[in-house]
């Protein structure tokens, strides 16, 4: 992303949140929207709310449940990632592990672990614990 878009992300911010956020934080937001989700730059300046969420509570887990979906053909492969991203916890859950609970019954157990080690992995970098 170059200089000039993030300048526009940040002037298109829907929160100052956003604006208080650290640079290397931003940059690990545009390089996990841009590089694993596939977002252009343009589009995520336009949605700076994808920003402000939690990259490793929220947007790496709902990835790893999308593409699990997708490779299993259990979604459509175009879905709108920023409507996955912004819904609330309650309304992921109905609409993406409980009507899967049969097919792929280990796929909130998985999302689960994967926000603890993101969490856990977050907290030492956070407090540069020497035990992780």
């Amino acid at each position: 992303m170059t200089e000039c878009e993030i300048v526009k992300a940040f002037s298109l911010a829907w929160s100052p949140l956003v604006l208080t956020m650290s640079d290397d934080r931003v940059y690990r937001q545009l390089d996990f929207l841009k590089m694993k989700v596939g977002l252009e730059p343009n589009y995520i300046a336009h949605k700076p709310v994808l920003l402000g969420l939690s990259l490793t509570r929220r947007l790496v887990p709902r990835h790893f449940v999308l593409e699990t979906l997708k490779a299993r053909g259990l979604v459509k492969k175009d879905i709108n990632f920023y409507s996955v991203a912004v819904s609330t916890e309650k309304a992921f859950i109905k609409r993406f592990l409980d009507p899967y609970k049969e097919s792929v019954p280990c796929l909130q157990m998985l999302m689960l672990q994967l926000v603890l080690a993101n969490f856990l992995r977050q907290c030492c970098i956070d407090n540069h614990c020497l035990t992780c």
